[in-house]
């Protein structure tokens, strides 16, 4: 009796592997990225590109995913988009986080080709000339379902974005601490374009305070990310608070100190920075107003 062995796609003859290649979606990043990590020979088609960087610059980009501020090399000038994407890959490539993985890649990929008429590939819209009224500006979700970590953990140490903001899997602020999902764990979700359509200049809105301090404009030579915009909250979250700003804020949002069983007393006593109202009274959507980002908290 004759014995077949099974034949794997590592039996495949190069041929054949040229041709799967071929039929792969340029957008499909996962699949890419699996099949250049499964094989010496896919990397060798894949280094065969007329312009390998430009491939993985395009694959990125179809994909909403953008650079980080120390991604640009100082000798180099440019970053390696092939290291990103095995990177994003890699970290989080079937992560199923509903803000992150195969999921957020998705979101993102349906909303570049949407907005595909209103910018150019590998770029930003810079608004300065022509119409972009029609250009669908919505926040990217993963930026309304971000927390950071509360004032006490920051008492005895302190700690970078990375491992300040996370995503979260539940509407509950004393969420288990093993269901954070930090960023920097997740670079599909920190390095997403912050808008569907990919923009440059951005300005923020205080969380709290009407104030604008310079820290919250923002211009680029890239798009703006997620973790771009996070980095900009960040500036003020442990900057005191001006009592009339707090209180003025309270007025509107009684019920997260109620939550919290506190009276006047008690809240003025415990809101003093944007990080300990964030942490009873979280981020609960942003919209984007021409260029600039408002928050509304939960």
């Amino acid at each position: 009796m004759c014995w077949k062995m099974p034949v794997t796609l590592f039996d495949l003859p190069a041929e054949l592997w040229l041709m799967i290649k071929s039929y792969l979606e340029p957008w499909d990043l996962r699949t890419i990225v699996c099949l250049y990590l499964a094989d010496s020979r896919f990397v060798v088609l894949y280094d065969w590109e007329e312009d390998p960087e430009k491939f993985w610059t395009l694959a990125c980009w179809h994909n909403g995913i953008g650079q980080f501020p120390t991604d640009v090399d100082q000798d180099e000038g440019e970053p390696s988009w092939l290291g990103i994407a095995l990177e994003c890959i890699q970290s989080c490539g079937f992560c199923r986080h509903p803000y992150c993985g195969e999921a957020l890649l998705k979101h993102n990929r349906e909303h570049i080709q949407e907005n595909e008429d209103y910018v150019e590939e590998c770029s930003a819209m810079t608004f300065d000339e022509g119409p972009y009224t029609d250009a669908n500006l919505t926040p990217n979700p993963v930026l309304s379902n971000v927390r950071f970590r509360p004032s006490t953990e920051f008492r005895q140490e302190t700690y970078p974005l990375e491992e300040d903001a996370y995503l979260h899997r539940s509407d509950d602020l004393n969420c288990d601490v093993s269901e954070r999902a930090y960023i920097g764990e997740h670079p599909i979700a920190a390095r997403s374009f912050a808008t569907a359509t990919p923009i440059s200049v951005i300005l923020l809105l205080g969380v709290v305070t009407e104030d604008l301090p310079d820290e919250y404009a923002l211009e680029l030579e890239r798009p703006v990310t997620v973790y771009d915009v996070l980095a900009m909250i960040r500036k003020s979250l442990d900057k005191r608070l001006p009592a009339t700003d707090v209180a003025n804020h309270l007025e509107f949002h009684w019920r997260c100190a109620e939550w919290n069983g506190w009276d006047v007393a008690n809240a003025s006593e415990n809101l003093r920075t944007t990080r300990d109202v964030l942490s009873v009274c979280p981020i609960r959507s942003l919209e984007l107003v021409e260029l600039t980002i408002s928050f509304s908290l939960r």
